[in-house]
Parts: C-alpha cells; sequence; structure tokens
C-alpha cells in the first residue's frame, strides 16, 4: 500500500509539472496523453469542446511508443463521437463499454471535454483518474484563457491598424471635402462683395445682397467648425497666444452679433469691468469660443428675449458669461452637452439649425487654453447659461498690440498683383473686386503661364491657387522665388486645403500667408492694402542691382 501510494504521489507530481505553466492546448493535449499511456492505460483519447459543447480538439495515443494524433473532429466515427458525448454527461467516472473507461473534464460547473482511456486500466489509474482529471482540467482552463487573451490582443491590433487606416483616409477626405466645398463658396462671396460695390439703392437688391452674404457665412463656418473639431481631435491645432483682454475682446465679438440681435429684437445688456482683464490666450480661437456661445444664445432665445454677458475674475481666474432667457436644457441632456452632434430636441423644422458641433467646438478650443467650461440650467423655459474660465495673467499697462496696430498703415495703395486661378469664376470675382479697389490686376489660368506673366509684370503680389493643372501651387511658389521679378514678391496660398500638413508644404515651398477659400472679401482688401514693403538694404557696388530694390517684411501664420 506504501508503495502503491508513493507511485499515485510521483504520478501525479510528474503531472503537475508536466502542465504547470502550460500556455499552448494542442501541446497540453499531447502531454497529457504522453503521461496517461501507458501509466493507466494502453491507450487514450482526449477532447475538449467549445462553449456549446461541440467537439474543438481531438487527440490520440493508441500505445506507448507511437506518435499522438490531431484528429478533426469530423474525422471521428460516429461510435467515438457518441463515447465522447457520453462521457460528458454529468456522472461520475463510467465505463462506457467493455475496455474503455471515461471520465469528464471539468472546471467547476463548465464541462471541458472527456479523457477515455482504451484497454483494462491499471490498478494506479482505476485510482488517480479523479484527481488525473480534476488537474489536467484546469491546466486546460488557463490555456484557453491566455490563448483567447492573445486571440483578443492580436484583433485589437488588427482593429487599431484599421482604426489608424481609417483615420488615415479621414484625413484626406476631410482636406478634400474643406478643398471642395470652399471652391464653390469663394467666387459666391466674390461676387456678392463685387455687386455691393457696384452699389445701387434698390431695397430689393440690398436684401438680397446681404441674405446671400450670410448664407455663404453660415456655410463657411460650418464647414470650419467640422474641421477644427477634427483637427483639435487629432492634436493639430497649435494655439498662437498672446496676452489678451477678455473684455475688450467679447466687445468686439458683441458688436458682430448686433445685426442678429436686432432681427430677433433681443435685448443683450453686459456687465464688464472697469480695468482690463488679461488671459494668455489664442485671440482668433477665443473670438470662436464666444462668438459661438453668443450664437447659441441668439439660437435658443426666442424673438423679444434677453442676452447677458459678463467677464469677472474669480480666484485668479477670468470667467466669461453667456445668460440667456432661452428655451434652457433638459436635465438628461446638460451632462453630455458639450458632446459631438448632441442636440435637444428640435423641432421638425429644425428652425433652429445646426450641426451639434458648436459647443463641442467650445469645449476643445477652452480646454487648449487650460480653462474650463461649464453649462448651467433650470430646465425646460428657464434659459441657460454658458461659462469659460480661463487663468489669468497680471494686470498690464498697455495692451501690446496696440501699437502695433497703431504703427500699422491703413493707406491704400494701388498693388501690382497677379492671380493665379483655374477656377473661372473665383478668378473672375476676385479679379474684379481687386480692379475695383484700384489695384492693376494679371490672371494666370495655371502655373505655366504664371510664370511667364510673372517675369513680365513683375507683380508686387501673387495670390496662388494650390490644385493647379499642369504645375501645383507648391511648384510654382518655389519658381517663382527664383526669378528676381518675384524673389520678394508677396505670396499668398488662396486654396481650399487647410490641413496642418497643407500649411507646412506652403511654407517649404516660400509661401509668406496661407488664406482659406472662400476668404472674405474684406479681409483680403485689408491684407492688400495694410501690406506695406520695408526697404532693403543697399546691395554692394560689386553686384549688379536687383530687379526689384524692396524687400517685403510679413509676419507668417
Amino acid at each position: 500500500m506504501a508503495e502503491e501510494s508513493t507511485r499515485r504521489s510521483v504520478c501525479l507530481s510528474d503531472l503537475s509539472h508536466t502542465l504547470s505553466g502550460l500556455l499552448d492546448v494542442r501541446t497540453g493535449l499531447h502531454r497529457l496523453l504522453a503521461m496517461v499511456v501507458p501509466r493507466l492505460a494502453a491507450g487514450a483519447t482526449v477532447a475538449l469542446v467549445d462553449e456549446q459543447l461541440q467537439l474543438r480538439q481531438v487527440a490520440r495515443l493508441g500505445r506507448a511508443g507511437e506518435a499522438v494524433v490531431d484528429l478533426v473532429p469530423s474525422e471521428l466515427s460516429p461510435i467515438d463521437q457518441e463515447r465522447l458525448r457520453r462521457a460528458m454527461r454529468p456522472l461520475p467516472v463510467v465505463a462506457v463499454e467493455a475496455q474503455l473507461l471515461a471520465y469528464p473534464l471539468r472546471d467547476g460547473e463548465r464541462v471541458l471535454g472527456a479523457l477515455l482511456l482504451h484497454g483494462d486500466p491499471t490498478a494506479l489509474g482505476a485510482g488517480v483518474l479523479d484527481e488525473i482529471a480534476s488537474r489536467a482540467a484546469i491546466a486546460f482552463s488557463a490555456a484557453q484563457l491566455h490563448q483567447s487573451l492573445q486571440e483578443e490582443i492580436i484583433e485589437r491590433r488588427r482593429a487599431e491598424a484599421r482604426l489608424e487606416e481609417a483615420n488615415k483616409r479621414k484625413d484626406e477626405f476631410l482636406a478634400m471635402l474643406s478643398h471642395e466645398l470652399r471652391n464653390p463658396l469663394a467666387p459666391i462671396g466674390n461676387a456678392v462683395e463685387v455687386i455691393r460695390r457696384l452699389g445701387g439703392h434698390d431695397p430689393k437688391l440690398i436684401w438680397a445682397t446681404d441674405v446671400t452674404d450670410r448664407q455663404v457665412r453660415q456655410l463657411t463656418r460650418l464647414v470650419d467648425e467640422l474641421l477644427d473639431v477634427a483637427r483639435i481631435s487629432q492634436g493639430k491645432i497649435v494655439l498662437q497666444t498672446v496676452p489678451t483682454d477678455i473684455a475688450a475682446l467679447l466687445v468686439q465679438c458683441v458688436e458682430l452679433q448686433r445685426p442678429l440681435l436686432a432681427r430677433r429684437r433681443q435685448t443683450l445688456t453686459q456687465a464688464l469691468p472697469p480695468v482690463p482683464v488679461w488671459a494668455q490666450a489664442d485671440p482668433a480661437r477665443l473670438q470662436q469660443v464666444i462668438n459661438n456661445l453668443l450664437s447659441n444664445a441668439n439660437k435658443y432665445t426666442p424673438d423679444g428675449g434677453r442676452i447677458h454677458v459678463a467677464v469677472t475674475v474669480e480666484r485668479d481666474h477670468a470667467v466669461l458669461s453667456v445668460a440667456d432667457d432661452g428655451i434652457g436644457i433638459e436635465a438628461e441632456l446638460l451632462p453630455r452637452i458639450f458632446d459631438l452632434f448632441e442636440q435637444g430636441q428640435r423641432s421638425l423644422d429644425r428652425s433652429q439649425g445646426g450641426l451639434g458641433v458648436g459647443l463641442t467646438l467650445v469645449q476643445r478650443l477652452v480646454r487648449l487654453h487650460d480653462g474650463r467650461v461649464e453649462a448651467r440650467s433650470a430646465g425646460p423655459g428657464q434659459g441657460a447659461e454658458f461659462s469659460v474660465h480661463l487663468p489669468c495673467l497680471p494686470a498690464l499697462a498697455v495692451p501690446p498690440s496696440a501699437d502695433r496696430a497703431q504703427a500699422q498703415g491703413m493707406a491704400k495703395v494701388p498693388r501690382r498683383v497677379l492671380l493665379v486661378e483655374d477656377n473661372a469664376d473665383v478668378a473672375e470675382t476676385t479679379a474684379a473686386m481687386l480692379q475695383m479697389a484700384g489695384h492693376t490686376l494679371r490672371w494666370a489660368r495655371d502655373g505655366e503661364q504664371a510664370l511667364t506673366m510673372a517675369e513680365e509684370f513683375a507683380p508686387e503680389i501673387v495670390l496662388l491657387d494650390i490644385g493647379l493643372p499642369r504645375l501645383d501651387g507648391y511648384q510654382v511658389a518655389r519658381r517663382l522665388r527664383q526669378l528676381p521679378q518675384t524673389r520678394r514678391a508677396w505670396l499668398v496660398a488662396l486654396t481650399g486645403y487647410g490641413m496642418p500638413g497643407d500649411r507646412l508644404r506652403g511654407q517649404d515651398a516660400g509661401f509668406d500667408q496661407h488664406l482659406l477659400k472662400p476668404v472674405d472679401p474684406s479681409t483680403l482688401m485689408s491684407l492688400i492694402e495694410d501690406w506695406t514693403p520695408a526697404r532693403e538694404e543697399e546691395a554692394p557696388a560689386e553686384e549688379p542691382p536687383p530687379a526689384r530694390a524692396t524687400l517685403y517684411t510679413f509676419r507668417r501664420p
């Protein structure tokens, strides 16, 4: 009895050692069979099943010295399949038939498979079968778990690769979308400006011009918001921060919103501090934040409603708030009001409009400024309040940009402008607008024509599209920088491609400015009129003088 007990202990110890750290199920099947034959029986079969108790893996060892055979479940005879099914029933060890002993492999209540012993089992086999089956089941369960985790890791990596590819394609699509949407908007905006400059006092003409202008600006804003949200999500927006007076910026934004407020007879009140409130911010992006909040209040406040804006300082933070007495926010919507494309209940006519992007853009831009934005509402019909919290700067004696703004000349000086544009509508409307302002203009339809014109015309300013036939805008810009007539010209990219990579390529090619279509006509006119060249230092006497003795200074975007 002592010797038999020792043999059993050695057998179980060998089994535990063999199956310990098992990571591969197939290897575990082979090891188990090698341990069982011939110690427990002359031959053996082990099978594993899935969660639906369907056979998944089967291995067999006929006798000692032979190789283990992996079987496809369909290769088993109907008799063997019936034997395995009977072995996995919730019974103790059973003799399926003469010289065939079966035992289920269980891990708790879960059935993993079955072990069949062929021939008369040894005395040792009858005594330790229960413990062997239990330990083998635990080892197989751990191996299956590890295998499942490995398969899940592999699938996740594949999913990540698919997501990266989809993200790349999305970026390409956004670049194409922005170009295709901006191209038709540009000539419409230019045409509206031409109509406005031509004059005419017909009220219907003025009304139609204003309506068209508003709709073009609305479409442009929607396109920009969609692209901005995508860029921020990808970390592709870099703030150009300077000390900014929050209160002064709010006043500017309110003035821009006055026509919308007047149209709906809404009253706007302000509570501003007596001194400037400074924050380190990107004025253009912060203006986006304020305009979106004001537009949101205007949109969801009924005609004749009230809007209140204020700027205060709380614990070294500037707090800008926009409150209204409009339709309010439902309690269940309030926690996710800043989610992308999230909106409250909308009427079928969608009278408020919008894509549910504005507040998402507000939140993400504020976070880029190390601030936070909060929304409060007492419920439907109780109005809403949005507050932006930004870190404050110490008080400054003089606004940092005041001297520079005064130093920049506002005089209107006629310039020689070369417009390179293959879209006839964009070119004709832009040319008409610039010529009406008194500038001398030439129009080239492709890159090669632009280079020829540049040698003859020697333009001071080149408005250059990127997507040109034959030679693209980047190639044209590089070659213009090599011509003596345009080596120091002011090169402005006028394009629908606005991804960060497009701007970097433009800088590398020699562009001084990157403007997205549709360019606001007044912005373009102001840029041209405000731009002034600085005198170039005199060239050495032994060198021939350059074709144009001016060097233009500029502020890169």
